[in-house]
This record gives structure tokens, C-alpha cells and sequence, in this order.
């Protein structure tokens, strides 16, 4: 019995174009068609995957779909002989609008040499001239990343390497074939929530195109000569971009998360921990999506299993490289060609690795190197090591980094691996193609996920908290339930403890005003930073054991008005009878209480502030009335005691009177710019301006920016707006800067 002939789905497109050559392919790459105009006829070659080229004897005088349907007739290929006149016609569609095609390339460079002959403006210099034909626009790592137009708008790029036969074309047209090492890039594009397109590029174009017009520039510097075992496969890639890859659900994944985990990882002491650890590997595959990336830190003793759990986390995460004795310029060229989640052992730290720790938490912040270029010249270069660090010590780190950190405490346990062994890449890799393919098909949720979670802690969470914690909780949310949960609870109690070490000179003040609203039984309490100071002293003098001379020297009224100016409270001058001017804070009960919760203090001034502590929550986390029947369902019935001890830091430094950080914000914000006015210019334009001892100065609200940018924006003094120009994120002027 003969078999039926096979049919598929035509699909071709032009692949190369000049005046002399028309060159076709098919789009599952499994023929190539040639025409190539000579002096008096066409020359016609067919290539199939596996076999040599096929042509005809002699050139064709003209060309027709019977012509063409005749040859691919003869052709030994069954797919090409049963479909040979679907193909004819195709072909013979592509012949015919040659001309035209040739016409629209040209006009396309007509225009762009148009706007290269009338550029923006040129500067003449000595060596020559200058000449500036636009904005650069976009631009995004080689590794991969996100192009926001939008909230819901936006495209997903992702690159692996790949072993690739390449079609060069010389300047004079000649087609050089070599075969090496090259990074493929995907990309997905979401246009108001939707997935609209997936399609492959190369990326060692230098530009493509987003949304059929938006022009991004791959940085791509430094690039990889070796493929990492962690990188999305080609084969994956392939199947994705073909429609043939369908992954399963958040919830299925992140269980597949967890499961792995417990192979080679024993949390027996505490189960929520597998749910943490998850939440941290799942945000790996979207830590571009956030503006700060928290570290996750196994700390503990020898023979505890640190070491291997920072190792089977690595290997589960997003381009997931362990680095191993690592040095300065390795380690930023590594980053720069993979955009690695770091996996880091105690044994490869050093003093340079704990700057790219510290500096790549943040987006957009750069770490400058200086390197020799051409003769004796040397060139400053700019890396972002922004991205997921994990890491395994016995020691703790400095405590700048410590507060950007998510740590697990490890315990000497059982081994729950039966053979006792560290992962592999390869353990996992069936798991990372499932979180490859969320990252590239199902974006969308995940960004819906995080509005979702953003109003769940909202009143919970605040400044740096909120930035180490939401990031994962989005992640749990998507999880399930059950594993939103247990991560919203453990991160609780390491608010609690965060809190019980923090702000300790904003808690003094609390502390301090409490004692007045307690003294003077009054809703609202009007007082001078010389009552703050009295309050202080008494305070200080029956808890702490400090002289009145230490507390007057080092709570003076200069110190007690910048604290209180850094809780969001602006002083007014009154004039009294018989005194003068003075300068008078007035605050509410209510405004107390807030801020109170914010900081970590129970105030004993307010039975709400009490409730609240003793009970984070239900009604906070369970704000969202709309919510439908697939979200998580919350936290009911935590017991998160906030009590707090009101110690502070002797110190001896004073400073003059200068402006504010929050006023020198208000004042970068107010002031018109042509740039959007990002996070990253803010911290910027402060440092400037402290070196010019225009500002305060102050190394921690550097480190602090994001939360009090973040608590501005709860104030009202700030609010983020988007920049369609640049497709920035950035900060704008807040509804009641005027009242400021």
C-alpha cells in the first residue's frame, strides 16, 4: 500500500537580498532556495537539510510557477515533491515582488541617510568633528533582561550559547560559513498583559527592534567563549520559539522547587524554610523585573550544610555559576557575558567580591574599573553587577550587607541525600527549562502577581524591609497558598528581629514623644525640641544609666530636629509673649500611632498600636476585597511581639546646619530636567552635593535612598511617573509637596 503523500504548513521568508541574489528560506530551517540573476537568465538552487544542493542542468531563460513546479517535481524529497506546487507559488510570489522588495530596503536607507546627513547637531574639535544623530535609547545586557514601555507593556529577553554554523557577508558580497560559539537570543513581547510574540535574534547584531519599532543596543562587551551548563538549552529555545514547549503552572513548578530541595537539603528544624528557599530560586528568573535584588545567606557552623545548599540553589536558579577562586577582572566579565545568579562560598571570598555583593543589590548602580586600552591609554569602564548573589559562610557579613540579606540559619542535621553528594548542573535541568519557559511565556503573570502582592503588604512592610521581602513574597504568592504563608510568616519574625535592632535613634524620639502624650493626656500634642530633649534625659537617665551631661551633649536640640525632620515632621515658628519666636511640632495620635508601627516602636500611649503588635495583621493582609478565588488567602492569627528597647549610640559628632537629605530630594525633584529624574540621578546629584557641603553628609542615607524615597512616596511628597521618551521609570513631584 502506497503512504499517503505528507503535507506541512509553508511558511518562508526572505533571508538574504541584494540586487543579484534572492535568497528564501523556510522558518522550521529545513530548505533554502537560491535565484541568482546572471547576464541573460536565472540560475535556480534548492538546498535540504542533510543533502547536497540541488539545480537544474542549464540556467532558466525565465521564470514561471510551472518552471518551478516542474523542477521541485524531480527533487528527492517527499515533503518537496508532494507540495511542490504550494511551493511554486510561494516562490514564484517572492520572485515576482523582487524589485519591489530591493525598492523598500532602499528607501529605508534613504531614510536613515537622511537623518544621518541632517543629524541633531555636530561639534567641531580639533581631531575632526562630532556628530550627534540621536538619542541611544534602549539599551540592555547581553545576558538578557526587560524593555518596559508600560506596566502590563513590556518584552522579555533571554540568551543561552550555542554551537552555530554562521553565514557571514563580506563588504564586497562574498558569504564566508564558519562554525563557533554564539549567544542566541529570545525574546517575548507583552503588549497590555497579553503575549503577542516570541522570536529568535542574533544578538551580535547590536540593535534589534521591539514591537516592530523600538530600537535596543545589546551590550555585549564581554562575551562568553563556553556555554554554561545553567543557561537555557538550545534545544528548549528552539521548541519555545516553535510553539512546541507548553510549561506547566507556577504552582506545579514550585513544588518541582521544592521537591529538589529536599533531595539534598534537610530544613527539619523549620519547614518554612523549603518555601523561603523556593520563593528565592523562582525570583531569580525575574530579579529584572525588581529595582533590588536581596541576597540569600546560609550562615552557619562547619558540617552544617551550608556549603550545599548555596550549591543546589545556584544550580536550580536562573544562569546559576558558582564562582570559585575568583579574581577582580574575571569575576566582572563573568557577570557582565552571563548575568550569573552567584553562587558564593567562604572560600572564594575577598574584599573586591564583597563590593560586587554590596553594589550589585541595586539596579542601575555601576561599579567603575580602570583597564588598558591601545598603547599607554587607559579607558574607565562602568560594569552593572546588579543580579542574585547566594552564599554559604560561618561568619557573619559586614552589617551593611547583612541589611540587605535574607538569612537562613543553618543546624548540624542528617544528610538527606543517600548518596551523600553535592548536585549537579544536570539534576536540575529539567526543572530549568520549566522556569525558562515561565519566564519567556508567562511574564504576565508574574507581573500580576506582583500588584496583586503589593497590596496585600501594604501597611506591613516598609524601606529596605519591603525591598528584601516583596520580591520573594511575590514569588511564594505564585506558589500557592500554603507557601505564601509560610514565607509571609517567617519573614514577620525576621521583621521582628530587624526591628528590634533598627532605628534605634527614631525609636528614642517615639519613645520620648509617648512620655509627653502620656504626660499630657492630649489627642494632639504640641512641643519644641527642647521638651523632646527633657523627655530624653529622663528617659535616658532611668533606663540606660547615662549621666545628664553625656545625654545633653549627645542629644542636642540640632541632633533631636534632624530625627524629627527624618519621621516626616516639619516644625512652625510662633512668636510668644514676652519669649520670642520659637520653633513647635505638633503631632496626632493617630499620626504617632503610624509612625509607631512603621519603626518598630509599641507605643503604651495607644491600645491600636498594642492590638497591632501582639496581632500583625488579618485585616491588613486581607485588604483587597476583590479578591477572586485563586489567591492566596493570607495569614490569620500571627503572634509577632514588637517590644522594643529605646537604646541608642553615644556619639560625639555634630553638624552644621545644612539642608536635609528629604529637602535636598524635594529640591532634585522639584528642579526641571530634561532626564528623567531616576533613583539612581538622585543618588548622584546627593553625593555631589554633600561633597560640596551642600547636604548633610551621610553614608547611610545613601544606602537608605530607596526607603526614603519609599516613605516620601507613603507621605505624598513623592510619586512615580513613567517616561515615554526613555521608557524610565522615575520620580515626580507628590500631591502635597506645596504643603512641605
Amino acid at each position: 500500500m502506497m503512504s499517503k503523500p505528507q503535507t506541512i504548513d509553508i511558511d518562508l521568508e526572505i533571508y538574504q537580498i541584494n540586487e543579484n541574489k534572492l535568497m528564501i528560506k523556510d522558518k522550521r530551517a529545513r530548505y533554502l532556495f537560491v535565484f541568482k540573476k546572471n547576464k541573460s537568465s536565472i540560475s535556480f538552487y534548492v538546498g535540504v537539510r542533510g543533502k547536497p544542493p540541488y539545480k537544474p542542468h542549464r540556467p532558466f531563460r525565465e521564470i514561471s510557477v510551472d518552471v518551478l513546479k516542474k523542477f521541485l517535481s524531480m527533487i528527492d524529497d517527499e515533503v518537496l515533491r508532494a507540495n511542490c506546487d504550494i511551493f511554486a507559488e510561494k516562490l514564484y510570489a517572492f520572485y515576482e515582488s523582487w524589485d519591489q522588495r530591493l525598492d523598500e530596503i532602499e528607501t529605508a536607507l534613504e531614510i536613515q541617510k537622511f537623518f544621518e546627513d541632517n543629524p541633531l547637531a555636530t561639534i567641531q574639535t580639533p581631531r575632526g568633528e562630532i556628530v550627534i544623530l540621536a538619542s541611544d535609547g534602549y539599551s540592555i545586557k547581553l545576558s538578557g533582561g526587560v524593555v518596559r514601555r508600560g506596566r502590563r507593556t513590556f518584552a522579555v529577553f533571554e540568551t543561552t550559547y550555542a554551537y552555530v554554523a554562521k553565514n557571514i557577508t563580506t563588504r564586497k558580497g562574498a558569504i564566508i560559513e564558519t562554525t563557533t560559539i554564539s549567544p542566541i537570543m529570545i525574546i517575548s513581547e507583552y503588549n497590555d498583559g497579553k503575549l503577542t510574540k516570541v522570536y529568535l535574534v542574533d544578538p551580535d547584531s547590536g540593535v534589534v527592534k521591539v514591537f516592530d519599532k523600538f530600537p535596543v543596543k545589546i551590550e555585549g562587551e564581554s562575551k562568553a567563549a563556553t556555554d554554561l551548563p545553567t543557561l537555557l538549552d538550545s534545544e528548549t529555545l528552539v521548541k519555545i520559539y516553535r510553539g512546541e514547549y507548553i510549561p506547566p503552572g507556577y504552582g506545579e513548578v514550585f513544588s518541582e522547587i521544592i521537591g529538589g530541595l529536599k533531595k539534598y537539603v534537610n530544613f527539619e528544624w523549620d519547614e518554612r524554610l523549603y518555601s523561603v528557599v523556593a520563593a528565592y530560586i523562582l525570583f531569580t528568573y525575574f530579579f529584572d523585573f525588581f529595582t533590588t535584588s536581596p541576597r540569600l545567606f546560609f550562615l552557619g557552623p562547619f558540617g552544617s550544610g551550608k556549603t550545599r545548599a548555596m550549591i543546589t540553589a545556584t544550580y536550580m536558579s536562573r544562569h546559576g555559576f558558582v564562582l570559585l577562586d575568583p579574581s577582580e577582572a574575571s569575576t566582572y566579565r563573568s557577570i557582565e557575558a552571563y548575568g550569573p545568579t552567584l553562587g558564593i562560598d567562604e572560600s572564594a571570598l575577598n574584599d573586591r567580591l564583597l563590593k560586587i555583593i554590596s553594589a550589585g543589590y541595586k539596579k542601575g548602580l555601576k561599579v567603575p574599573r580602570i583597564e588598558k586600552a591601545r598603547g599607554e591609554s587607559f579607558i574607565l569602564k562602568l560594569f552593572e553587577t546588579y543580579g542574585p548573589v547566594i552564599m554559604s559562610f560561618t561568619d557573619p557579613l559586614p552589617e551593611m550587607i547583612m541589611q540587605r540579606t535574607i538569612v537562613i540559619n543553618m543546624e548540624r542535621t542528617s544528610d538527606p541525600n543517600p548518596e551523600r553528594r553535592d548536585p549537579e548542573p544536570h539534576d536540575f535541568e529539567d526543572l530549568r527549562r520549566k522556569l525558562y519557559a515561565l519566564r519567556i511565556l508567562r511574564a504576565n503573570e508574574f507581573v500580576k502577581a506582583m500588584d496583586k502582592v503589593r497590596e496585600k503588604i501594604s501597611g506591613i512592610f516598609y524601606g529596605r524591609e519591603y525591598e528584601i521581602w516583596y520580591p520573594i513574597l511575590v514569588a511564594a504568592y505564585l506558589g500557592g497558598e500554603k507557601h505564601f504563608e509560610s514565607v509571609l510568616e517567617y519573614a514577620l519574625d525576621d521583621l521582628n528581629k530587624r526591628r528590634e535592632t533598627l532605628y534605634s535613634e527614631e525609636k528614642t524620639i517615639l519613645a520620648a514623644i509617648d512620655r509627653l502624650f502620656e504626660a499630657r493626656g492630649e489627642d494632639t500634642i504640641r512641643f519644641t525640641a527642647t521638651d523632646l530633649q527633657t523627655s530624653i534625659l529622663e528617659l535616658l537617665q532611668s533606663s540606660e544609666g547615662y549621666t545628664e551631661k553625656e545625654i545633653r551633649r549627645t542629644w542636642d536640640t540640632r541632633r533631636i530636629g534632624r530625627i524629627l525632620k527624618r519621621l516626616g515632621l516639619r516644625r512652625k515658628s510662633e512668636r510668644i509673649p514676652g519669649i520670642g519666636p520659637r520653633y513647635v511640632y505638633m503631632i496626632s495620635m493617630e499620626k504617632f500611632c503610624d509612625l509607631s508601627k512603621r519603626y518598630g516602636y509599641e507605643c503604651s500611649s495607644c491600645s491600636n498600636c498594642s492590638n497591632y503588635f501582639e496581632n500583625t495583621g488579618e485585616a491588613r493582609v486581607h485588604e483587597n476585597n476583590g479578591r477572586d478565588s485563586s489567591e492566596p488567602n493570607g495569614v490569620e492569627n500571627f503572634s509577632v511581639s514588637q517590644k522594643i528597647t529605646t537604646t541608642t549610640t553615644i556619639t560625639t559628632d555634630e553638624q552644621s546646619e545644612k539642608m536635609g537629605i528629604r529637602q535636598a530630594i524635594l529640591w532634585i525633584v522639584s528642579n526641571k530636567n530634561e532626564s528623567p529624574i531616576t533613583t539612581y540621578y538622585i543618588y548622584k546629584k546627593l553625593e555631589e552635593m554633600m561633597k560640596k557641603g551642600l547636604v548633610i553628609y551621610s553614608e547611610k542615607a545613601l544606602d537608605d535612598l530607596e526607603s526614603i524615597l519609599e516613605d516620601m512616596e507613603n507621605q505624598g511628597l513623592l510619586k512615580r511617573g513613567f517616561d515615554e521618551r526613555f521608557g524610565l521609570e522615575h520620580w515626580i513631584p507628590g500631591d502635597n509637596i506645596e504643603n512641605d
